[in-house]
Order: structure tokens, then sequence, then C-alpha cells
């Protein structure tokens, strides 16, 4: 389906109690995003799911000002088109304070609009965030982690974002993400220097799962980790082979996760 097809869904008055709109792998661009963005009736949606289309900065930014949606709580855009310039106007939005979802994995999103994400304050009960696969670098990385905001966040990938260690070591600093539970910086290029800040994180009590991989961690590193931490009853296995063990730690919480963390120096 086509623009075309959503301007004319977008159209629709009657379905007054739609909760859920899932229009993914389409062919949708911004003239179609606009229609879908312009409907008035849609007070009760909750989700809005847009992923693989060919939605531009214009169709994001005419949903980011949508001010119907109030009740919106997972919005998802995955593989579009999507911009800085139409990022930074999402980043700003002030209507979505039930969002608990938000998915722009995919795109071509740069710093800036990282920036602007990371300074919204009316997103307050976000859970999961994924802006894998674009490229917010350093500084977008550093504007998410000042968030004090997302204190319910409970999801964060920003794998693949060619983020460097002073990135990672502001993610490694926020204090915020209390109930963090999963954590995804895999494919970036900060290193043994950023991965250290990370894992001596002392806030992320309730981390269940740590992706790593493909950061060029040394063996000397990841050997520090495995085994002089004895940190093998928490199955940690690898943490530079993905198809051995994905992720660095696994149902690793609470109090005990904090006293090994804590000899990590």
């Amino acid at each position: 389906m086509g623009s075309q097809g959503a301007k004319i869904i977008g159209r629709n008055v009657k379905w007054i109690n739609l909760k859920k709109l899932d229009l993914s792998r389409n062919i949708i661009s911004e003239e179609g995003a606009i229609a879908i963005a312009n409907n008035k009736t849609w007070k009760e949606l909750q989700e809005l799911i847009l992923n693989s289309n060919k939605i531009s900065d214009n169709g994001i930014i005419a949903i980011s000002e949508n001010t119907c949606w109030e009740n919106l709580q997972k919005l998802q855009l995955e593989s579009n088109c999507i911009r800085d310039f139409g990022a930074k106007t999402l980043g700003t939005n002030l209507m979505w304070k039930k969002l608990e979802v938000l998915d722009l994995s995919q795109n071509d999103i740069g710093e800036g609009a990282a920036k602007a994400i990371g300074c919204n304050a009316n997103w307050v009960f976000l859970k999961k965030l994924d802006l894998s696969s674009n490229k917010i670098r350093d500084e977008g990385a550093k504007g998410i982690a000042k968030n004090k905001t997302w204190i319910h966040l409970e999801e964060l990938n920003l794998a693949d974002n060619k983020i460097g260690r002073r990135g990672a070591a502001a993610i490694g600093g926020n204090t915020t993400w209390k109930n963090l539970k999963i954590l995804s910086l895999e494919n970036n290029a900060f290193k043994d220097t950023g991965a250290i800040v990370i894992v001596k994180n002392k806030a992320w009590g309730n981390l269940e799962e740590l992706y790593l991989y493909w950061n060029s961690l040394s063996k000397e590193f990841t050997d520090k980790l495995e085994k002089k931490y004895n940190l093998e009853q928490y199955e940690v296995v690898n943490l530079q082979d993905r198809r051995r063990c994905p992720s660095v730690f696994r149902e690793f919480k609470g109090r005990q996760c904090e006293t090994i963390w804590k000899k990590f120096e």
C-alpha cells in the first residue's frame, strides 16, 4: 500500500475507538504519513506502527505535531527515511505524556536529533527507546545520557551508532535509569576505555542484559570480567563472539550485580 491508501485511511472519521494502527511494510511516503497525522478522530489511539515505509522528515514532523493522540503509548518508525530535521521535531513533542515505546531504529538520525530527544521531559513513562543503526555518535549519546526524566526506562538500544569512548562514558555515568534491564551498545567504537565506565555503573541494579560485542574489546579486558571476578556463575561466556553469547550479563541483578561491579577498579 502506498500513500494513496494511507490518505484514504487517514480520512476515516468513524473509527472513534481505534487503539492500534499497524501500517508497517508498505510504501507509504511523507504524503501518506501527513494524511495519517491529520486525522482528528482517533483520540483513543495507543499504538501507531509505521515500520519499513518511506516516511521522510515532513511526514515525521506532521506526526510529531498531531495534538489528538494524547493516549499514544507506542510509536514505531523503524526503517524509514527520517533524518535529523524530522527527528528533532519529534524530540520536542509535548503531547505524548503516556508514551512508553519509541522505536526510531534504522534511519539516518544524527547527533542533533539525539540531543533533542534526550532533552524531552514529557515522556515520563518511557520504558523503551530504540535508536539503533543511526549515526548519533558521541555527542548524541551524551545528549541521551543527560536525560533525567526517564525514570521508568527499562530498555535502551544504541547499537551501531559510531559511539566512542566519550559517549560510552556518558551513558555509563547515568544514574537516572535505575529500572534499566537491557542495554544494547554493540557494534560501536568505544573499546576497553568506554566499556570500563559502563561496567562500573552502580545505579543499574536491575540490569539483566548488557550487549557490548563488536566494540574491539581486548581479550585482557574480557578475561578480567569473566575470570578474575568469577562472573561465570552469572552465565558470562564471551563478550566478543556473538555466536557464543550475545550478552555480557544475563540474569545479573540487584545487590550481587552491585557487589561485583564495585570490585572492578
